[in-house]
C-alpha cells in the first residue's frame, strides 16, 4: 500500500499533485476556511465530493481527477525568447502556468535553463543551467524558438480551480492499495 500525506497553498489555478503513483483514494480538506472537503474515488466514474454549500462537485475540472504523468521531453505550446542578459523568459501563445513548475529545466536553441520564477503564462525568469557566467544569458538578437521542458512528471491528481482557492492552505491523505 502507498500513501502520501501532505499539504499545498492554493494559486487559483488548476494544479498537478505528484504522488508517484495513481491513488484509488484521497481525501482533501481545506484547512484556511473549513468549507472544501473533496472526497476521491478512483473506481468512480467522476468523482464524489462534498464542497461546502455548493454540493457535490460533478466536473472534474473543478474538482479532482487522475493524472498520469508525463514522460520528459515534453515540447511547450508557443514560442519563447530571453532578453539579452536579462534572465526574463518571454512567451508568444505560451502556457508557463501549466506546463512548467519553478526549479524545471527547459531547453531552448540548444541551451539549458533553469525556471526560477513564473509570474504568467507567457513570462518567467530563467538561469542558464549549469550557472556559467562566461557565456550571455540570452537566445540571441529577436530569436523565438520552441522549448522542451527536460524534466518528466510523476503521476498522482489534477486538482481543478475549486481545490485551489487562492492562498488557501488544503491538507490531504492518498492512497493506492496494491
Amino acid at each position: 500500500m502507498d500513501i502520501k500525506i501532505g499539504s499545498y497553498t492554493g494559486n487559483a489555478s488548476p494544479l498537478k499533485l505528484a504522488l508517484g503513483f495513481e491513488p484509488d483514494f484521497a481525501l482533501f480538506v481545506n484547512g484556511t476556511d473549513g468549507e472544501t472537503i473533496e472526497i476521491f474515488f478512483k473506481k468512480d466514474a467522476i468523482d464524489t465530493a462534498i464542497v461546502g454549500a455548493a454540493g457535490p462537485v460533478t466536473n472534474a475540472a473543478d474538482g479532482v481527477s487522475i493524472f498520469h504523468g508525463e514522460a520528459p521531453g515534453k515540447s511547450l505550446t508557443g514560442l519563447c525568447s530571453i532578453a539579452n542578459d536579462t534572465g526574463a523568459l518571454t512567451g508568444v501563445s505560451t502556457e508557463f502556468e501549466t506546463e512548467l513548475q519553478v526549479g524545471d529545466l527547459v531547453k531552448l536553441n540548444d541551451q539549458t535553463f533553469y525556471i526560477v520564477s513564473i509570474t504568467s503564462d507567457t513570462a518567467a525568469v530563467v538561469v542558464r543551467y549549469p550557472i556559467n557566467v562566461t557565456h550571455p544569458l540570452a537566445l540571441g538578437a529577436e530569436t523565438s524558438v520552441n522549448g522542451v521542458r527536460l524534466n518528466g512528471r510523476s503521476a498522482g491528481l489534477s486538482l481543478g480551480t475549486d481545490m485551489s482557492e487562492d492562498g488557501d492552505v488544503y491538507y490531504y491523505v492518498a492512497l493506492k492499495q496494491d
